[in-house]
């Protein structure tokens, strides 16, 4: 069941907050705990009913592992039990998502040859098995405490955040549970829901799904190795650079303001990563709750910056080839995720010894587009199936091919100039644009500007509570709007459920993570 699809806005969400604040109000808080962690069960077991088997098993194994090293007093049995908790989560994720990608490599470097498993990858399962390490972890530091199965079910499998995140730690989300108010309907949580659940909805609908009708058949293109133009090459890369981040990040703010609706408070995971000057404050604003955990859970333990430059580089560097290989079972994901830890690498070397002529690099247009020309570049080989298909990609954006031009241009510039740039040949049907019309060029244009002027979810959330801080408390005096502003937040709405009619509800790209 997805969030943009007509059942959910109109039969399980409505139906969910009516039962819930009605089981809380007339049978107390525990039944609301219960009936909440029951109904986020029945929603993920809509996708794939025998995939229900293994989060419940999830929940419960998790559950008593994390109570029996919370009590554990002996140090040395307290990280034996950890160390066996969290490999059993990983063990799970590694079969259910890379047995097969690890049997292929195998075969490749032996000569052998197997035959592939069928496994249906568990929805969601990257993303709740990283809670569930760092609850185990958590447990271990002690910097949780124990609670009912309710409530950790309820953590485990809320459905708003269950599928694609946000990746919320245990402590954050378990004083609210804990919290007398909670379930106790506030107008505030609600008003501010609607609002961030109706904007990421249209960033969804209206913005990410068209541009994926701009990126996929370029990038279908370069998979077969057909001929690509300059501008048809950076239009789809850029366009799936923009429907990337407007679907996930229009998922997470459905998933924040769907909690909200409920009276939880989950953690921002967007802060408009495409304002960032450099690939360090990219990854500050970008899926904010899963940088946090490499740097908190696998960075800081490896030994983080504590060791020297050298040391620190190395660390950033696996810390990225794993969080590559955490997005799927393709070495695509590895390169993405090492180009990143190399710019990463880059950036902080670069930071120790800008000076003189080098500070260029710092003044901000320059350094915004070199950051935009990496991210780009890291995103071809995320989207691409094949080294093949991305290597396409990435010569044709380099200008492999003449640059095509529109005719009225060409016929201006000088005749040496078709070194570098051809005519478009109109009697054989070949345009500069090639397979992208003048309209997807716009509503590229349209959507990078956008992300770059327009204000994130983190300045709205910041606006109504204060701080954005995510335990903090919405100010009903805050959520004020004009008629005019609530008005065009219904018509967008309206305009969204139009747009859901007409066409087939698509799945957000990170559910396939």
């Amino acid at each position: 069941m997805l969030f943009n699809s007509l059942e959910f806005i109109f039969v399980f969400l409505p139906v969910t907050l009516a039962l819930f604040y009605a089981a809380r109000r007339f049978l107390g808080l525990r039944a609301g705990i219960w009936f909440l962690g029951l109904a986020s069960l029945a929603f993920y077991s809509y996708w794939f009913p025998p995939n229900l088997v293994l989060l419940v098993f999830s929940i419960v194994f998790n559950y008593i592992a994390g109570n029996k090293i919370l009590v554990q007093q002996d140090g040395h049995a307290r990280k034996l039990l950890t160390t066996g908790g969290v490999t059993l989560n990983l063990a799970l994720l590694g079969y259910f998502k890379y047995f097969n990608f690890f049997m292929e490599n195998i075969d490749a470097l032996t000569g052998g040859s197997h035959a592939a498993v069928q496994i249906f990858l568990p929805l969601g399962i990257s993303f709740f098995t990283f809670q569930q390490v760092a609850y185990l972890v958590d447990c271990y530091k002690r910097k949780t405490q124990a609670e009912s199965f309710a409530e950790y079910m309820l953590y485990n499998s809320f459905f708003p955040q269950l599928i694609a995140g946000p990746i919320v730690l245990h402590e954050a989300v378990r004083r609210q549970y804990t919290d007398q108010k909670f379930g106790v309907f506030n107008n505030g949580y609600f008003c501010a829901g609607v609002v961030l659940f109706t904007l990421g909805l249209a960033k969804k609908v209206l913005i990410a799904d068209p541009l994926a009708l701009v990126a996929s058949p370029v990038f279908a293109v370069a998979e077969q190795g057909g001929t690509l133009q300059f501008f048809e090459s950076w239009g789809a890369a850029l366009a799936y650079t923009y429907q990337l981040y407007f679907d996930f990040s229009g998922y997470s703010d459905m998933a924040i303001g769907l909690a909200l609706m409920f009276g939880i408070f989950l953690p921002i995971n967007f802060d408009s990563p495409y304002k960032s000057t450099s690939i360090i404050e990219f990854w500050r604003r970008w899926h904010i709750t899963f940088s946090n955990f490499l740097r908190d859970y696998l960075y800081i333990p490896l030994g983080g910056s504590r060791k020297g430059a050298a040391r620190a580089s190395l660390n950033l560097l696996i810390v990225m080839f794993l969080g590559g290989l955490w997005h799927g079972a393709a070495w695509t994901f590895v390169v993405w995720g090492m180009m990143h830890g190399v710019f990463l690498v880059i950036n902080h070397f670069y930071r120790r010894i800008k000076t003189g002529v080098l500070g260029v690099f710092s003044f901000p247009p320059v350094a915004y587009v070199l950051t935009m020309v990496c991210v780009v570049a890291g995103w071809v080989f995320f989207r691409a199936q094949s080294f093949d298909g991305a290597f396409h990609m990435i010569r044709a954006m380099g200008g492999a091919q003449k640059i095509m031009l529109p005719s009225e241009i060409f016929s201006r510039l000088p005749q040496s100039a078709d070194i570098v740039f051809s005519n478009e040949d109109a009697g054989a049907e070949i345009y500069w644009g090639g397979l992208l019309t003048l309209d997807a060029f716009v509503l590229v244009t349209v959507a990078g500007i956008a992300a770059l002027v327009l204000p994130s979810t983190t300045d709205l959330l910041r606006r109504l509570t204060g701080n954005g801080a995510a335990d903090e408390k919405i100010q009903h005096d805050r959520m004020v709007f004009s008629p005019v502003a609530a008005i065009a937040l219904g018509a967008v709405f309206v305009v969204c459920l139009l747009m859901i009619y007409a066409n087939t509800a698509s799945e957000f790209l990170y559910f396939q993570f």
